[in-house]
């Protein structure tokens, strides 16, 4: 049997306590496709978890169990979630073909690319990619296991982390996905107060844009909880941006193979 191989990011889930005024922030900012809206809440608002396609689920709900991680519906061929104690932050994985969401993932109709490739860089903020996912834990070799032998997701150079005083790594897991794994133990941030109060989670996501001066002007322009701006990227108020900080900038990461 071929070895289940990760395909693109399916979703990441934000958690909010007001709905109008999250599709008001995200809407104006972002200028997404809706593909689905939902609501529900636990902990306060904060990214509940990370989606991704897999193929042959099967046999990644077998290699999760084989290492201790707790799952739903193994041996479903259907979505997987896996117990938030046993990874860090909640990890969800769902079929990348034969599943319902061919039908409304627009990444899968045939026209998908040229509206892609049309669309997104005509936009003000100048978005280029995702740069990379944050997510915190307090064990970083335990998060490398899990990441490399059972997700096969490919280490990264050593460089700086997201939160300065932190120690991160980073990996490319599935196709085009960057997540920074980081401990910010031992710091006085938001990051090391959020390990402390929900346990390891998703905390931050970073964006790549071509100006960083013409992304501050939309977001001025679309009244964007900005909270810093410096030479290197613009980050929004994590308190007005439901327990998620979401930050823009023009730095390329060490060994970035999407670039």
């Amino acid at each position: 049997m071929a070895r289940a191989r990760i395909g693109k990011l399916f979703h990441l889930t934000p958690l909010v306590d007001d709905l109008a005024p999250a599709e008001d922030f995200f809407n104006s900012v972002f200028a997404p496709l809706c593909m689905m809206r939902n609501y529900a809440e636990r902990f306060g608002p904060r990214v509940h978890n990370m989606a991704f396609y897999v193929y042959d689920i099967d046999d990644l709900a077998d290699r999760l169990q084989a290492a201790g991680v707790r799952i739903t519906d193994a041996g479903s061929g259907t979505t997987v979630f896996c117990h938030p104690k046993d990874t860090p932050g909640m990890l969800e994985f769902h079929p990348a073909t034969g599943g319902a969401w061919e039908n409304v993932d627009p990444r899968y109709q045939p026209g998908w690319k040229a509206f892609a490739e049309s669309y997104w860089p005509q936009h003000p903020l100048g978005f280029v990619r995702m740069s990379h996912i944050t997510v915190v834990t307090g064990d970083l070799d335990a998060a490398e296991r899990l990441y490399v032998d059972v997700l096969d997701a490919r280490p990264l150079p050593e460089q700086s982390p997201t939160i300065a005083g932190c120690t991160s790594r980073h990996y490319l897991l599935g196709e085009d996905t960057i997540v920074e794994m980081m401990d910010p133990r031992g710091t006085d941030t938001l990051a090391a107060r959020d390990l402390e109060r929900v346990g390891p989670s998703i905390t931050g996501v970073t964006f790549t844009v071509r100006e960083l001066a013409r992304a501050a002007e939309w977001l001025d322009m679309m009244k964007a909880p900005v909270t810093e701006v410096s030479e290197a990227e613009i980050r929004l108020d994590v308190e007005r941006t439901w327990g998620c900080e979401y930050r823009f900038t023009e730095r390329v990461l060490t060994g970035d193979p999407r670039v």
